[in-house]
């Protein structure tokens, strides 16, 4: 997300180098990239107080990402 911000783009694909993919990431934190799935969502222009809600009830209502939510093979998450 820092990096989403800092270079105005909003993709799975991150234009740094060696952060492309999803898994690239995943790995240099130590993570396997079976055991990761990422959700994003544009929050610009929604309220801090709506932020989590509206993002969430947008990834239940969107059967991908809310497998990615409720894969127990992914125990732990991040938000950024």
């Amino acid at each position: 997300s820092q990096d989403m911000a800092r270079l105005n783009f909003f993709d799975h694909r991150n234009p740094v180098a060696g952060r492309n993919r999803p898994a690239d990431r995943a790995t240099a934190m130590g993570y396997s990239s079976r055991m990761i799935a990422e959700n994003i969502f544009v929050a610009m222009g929604i309220g801090h107080d709506q932020v989590a809600s509206q993002c969430f009830q947008a990834w239940a209502r969107s059967a991908g990402h809310y497998r990615n939510m409720m894969d127990s093979s992914r125990p732990e998450v991040g938000i950024g």
